[in-house]
């Protein structure tokens, strides 16, 4: 939901990669690409139409038009990305 906020709100860009994939395992599960782990069985934050194209569409995308939901894109889309970072914890002292 965090996401989805930030990018109704301050983004041009209408199309973002989230960073996971179909493409390397046999499985057809979705996967991260930077930590091969499955981005759970059963995620249900796909648009009403997704994933389609299954075989055609590898990369995992949220796009403005699906209301920010997750979508399959062909790779080769030169699209914005989000990337993750380890959350940073302050302290009383930092804030």
């Amino acid at each position: 939901m965090f996401i989805k906020s930030r990018l109704h709100h301050e983004f041009a860009s209408h199309y973002f990669w989230l960073g996971a994939t179909d493409q390397f395992r046999s499985d057809k599960k979705w996967y991260w690409v930077q930590t091969e782990q499955n981005i759970k069985t059963g995620y249900s934050d796909w648009y009403r139409t997704e994933p389609d194209n299954p075989g055609k569409q590898h990369c995992l995308a949220m796009r403005k038009d699906f209301h920010y939901q997750c979508s399959n894109d062909h790779c080769n889309q030169m699209f914005g990305y989000i990337c993750e970072r380890p959350l940073l914890l302050l302290t009383s002292a930092q804030l």
